[in-house]
């Protein structure tokens, strides 16, 4: 503030006072203060480790408070939390793709089994990757007989298509074998992924590909598996085939659910199939319709009963694992992270789900699962099988059970009582 007063010889004199008009800034008020307000390591930590499972600087915040018992406690604000998570984004900025592929070569470079591949285009762009590591590898050597693989999208802000090769472990659970991202969406992306994947399962080809129906993927399967059969998942074929018979005979006949109990019948023998799929379009009319007449000329590509030949051909019909597993790495992922956030958070993602593998193996190891009957093949199998497993057996065993009865009946040639097991059902 400016304060004027007259000297002694008639001059004005400009003094320059402060003064306030607000009290000083109490202890209370500290925390409020910039010069108050520091983020510690805990704290960058923190923020980085949230980050790591698509949690951002607010909910970081958050559960900091917690830890330290009220906001004043904290150190710092949810503005400087904010400002640390835009500072790791500016150090990322262009060397996003940089920084990913080198974590990746230093990790080939230094870890033992673990596969990484990766191609620029000739702008110096990255525009395939490809990775796995040693117990990737390991478990598509025990589990690998079939697999299935279907793209997912909106992983990362270059809308780069993210394709896990899915399996099914021992105890009925996903487990993902390798791992790839993809900038195109054609036969060259797909031929070159699927020989990146041969190449570090050592040329060992599975039983059988779950996938949609996609050229590109059709193409890169027949141009790099010499053996393995491709399969169409019958949900994303069952969905279409509804929709294009029309609503009225969608909606006003049984037909879906008696197509549906034809195509999802596992016992139904190729001939037997055949003839109900011909009798229940005779009788609706649909004899002219082209999407059933191209699916049924197709049908030893996704019908059970033409897959009983294959291992598990019964047991996997969709790509239902693959989408299982894409929306579980959802959960992980962000439309608009960087590469190096992805990577963290499919980081993350697996060690979830090898952690519930170990802890599954923990509970084989040391729990016996309880028996429903007396059966001594009951009792090995539950020495053989995994308890996930088991459970599915048992329910068989038991529904076996209970539709089979004790009888006697007599021998009418020598008058001798016979105890014998008969079918119930019968």
């Amino acid at each position: 503030m400016i304060e004027f007063r007259y000297n002694g010889d008639g001059y004005v004199v400009f003094q320059f006072r402060e003064w306030h008009n607000h009290r000083l800034c109490s202890l209370r008020n500290q925390q409020f203060q910039k010069k108050h307000r520091h983020l510690h390591l805990y704290h960058k930590k923190t923020i980085i480790d949230h980050s790591r499972v698509n949690q951002g600087p607010t909910r970081a915040f958050r559960n900091v408070k917690e830890y330290v018992d009220g906001y004043e406690n904290v150190g710092a604000q949810l503005v400087d939390f904010k400002n640390f998570g835009r500072d790791i984004k500016c150090f990322i900025g262009d060397r996003d793709a940089q920084l990913f592929v080198n974590y990746f070569e230093n990790k080939r470079d230094t870890t033992e089994g673990f596969y990484f591949a990766y191609e620029v285009d000739s702008g110096k762009c990255l525009v395939h990757v490809f990775w796995c590591d040693a117990e990737s590898r390991r478990n598509y050597a025990l589990f690998g007989d079939y697999i299935t693989y279907d793209p997912t999208y909106s992983t990362n802000k270059y809308c780069m298509l993210f394709t896990p090769f899915t399996g099914v472990d021992h105890h009925k659970r996903s487990v993902t074998f390798a791992s790839g991202l993809l900038f195109h969406k054609d036969e060259d992306s797909f031929t070159w992924v699927f020989q990146k994947f041969l190449d570090a399962m050592g040329q060992g080809e599975p039983h059988c590909i779950i996938t949609y129906q996609c050229a590109g993927i059709k193409l890169g399967l027949r141009a790099v598996f010499k053996h393995a059969r491709r399969r169409y998942c019958m949900w994303h074929i069952m969905q279409k085939l509804t929709d294009k018979v029309g609503p009225a005979i969608s909606k006003e006949t049984d037909f879906v659910s008696r197509l549906n109990a034809i195509v999802w019948d596992a016992e139904l023998e190729p001939l037997e199939f055949k003839e109900k799929w011909c009798q229940l379009v005779n009788e609706h009319n649909l004899e002219g319709n082209s999407r059933l007449s191209t699916m049924f000329r197709k049908r030893r590509k996704w019908i059970t009963a033409y897959f009983r030949d294959v291992p598990m051909g019964c047991l996997l019909q969709t790509t239902q694992r693959s989408e299982s597993q894409n929306n579980f790495f959802k959960r992980f992922e962000n439309a608009h992270g960087t590469l190096v956030e992805f990577l963290m958070r499919f980081q993350s993602a697996i060690d979830v789900q090898r952690h519930t593998q170990k802890q599954l193996d923990r509970d084989d190891d040391c729990t016996l699962p309880q028996l429903a009957t007396s059966l001594k093949l009951e009792a090995h199998a539950s020495m053989v099988y995994t308890n996930s497993a088991f459970a599915y057996f048992q329910v068989e065993a038991s529904a076996s059970i209970c539709s089979l009865s004790v009888g006697g009946f007599t021998s009418p040639a020598n008058g001798i009582e016979l105890i014998g097991i008969v079918d119930a059902r019968t």
